[in-house]
């Protein structure tokens, strides 16, 4: 091999680039999981508005200790009950999970939910992907706004149920996309 170390390189790397290449793998990763538990339920036989989510996660901020990486469970629940937020059904499954593998994982920066690139175009542009590395023969890409807005036609989705896509799409978090899986063989 006679060929040259290239010299032109970048000083740093593209941190936009590097997070959405992670962010792909860490999302085919995650729909490989889900399909195995959906797989294994169905050999059993077992067959949001965004805002919620932002004050509970406005709530653990105000509650997260720098020192220790952690919030005080009793001060987060009265906070959330002052709030009216204790009502919810969603939000302390919500609530403990972004505990569990956002603060635990990522301590202070958890509470940044801001992606450093637009997820949705990450997605369609990697698309093909995507698919071919999940063996999918297409994958379509919708936001969650799509999904959930009132009169969305969700028909190509059948025989889920429109209330189960919703519910999944409001549990979406930037960087963590919900996803339906049908498959078209019959």
């Amino acid at each position: 091999m006679d060929a040259q170390w290239p010299t032109d390189l970048p000083a740093s790397p593209n941190e936009s680039i590097l997070a959405s290449a992670d962010y792909v793998r860490r999302l085919i990763r995650h729909v490989r999981e889900a399909e195995l538990a959906a797989q294994k339920r169905k050999a059993k036989g077992k067959a949001s508005s965004p805002q919620w989510q932002d004050e509970a996660v406005a709530v653990l901020q105000t509650q997260f200790d720098p020192a220790t990486g952690t919030v005080d469970d009793k001060l987060v629940r009265g906070e959330l009950a002052k709030r009216g937020l204790m009502k919810d059904k969603k939000i302390m499954p919500f609530v403990q999970d972004f505990k569990k593998n956002q603060i635990e994982k990522l301590g202070a920066a958890a509470f940044n939910r801001a992606l450093i690139f637009d997820e949705t175009d990450v997605l369609d542009q990697n698309r093909t992907y995507i698919a071919q590395s999940l063996g999918y023969d297409a994958l379509r890409v919708l936001t969650t706004d799509e999904i959930t807005r009132e009169g969305a036609d969700l028909a190509e989705f059948a025989p889920a149920d429109p209330a189960s896509l919703n519910r999944s799409a409001e549990a979406a978090v930037p960087g963590v996309p919900a996803f339906v899986v049908k498959n078209l063989v019959n």
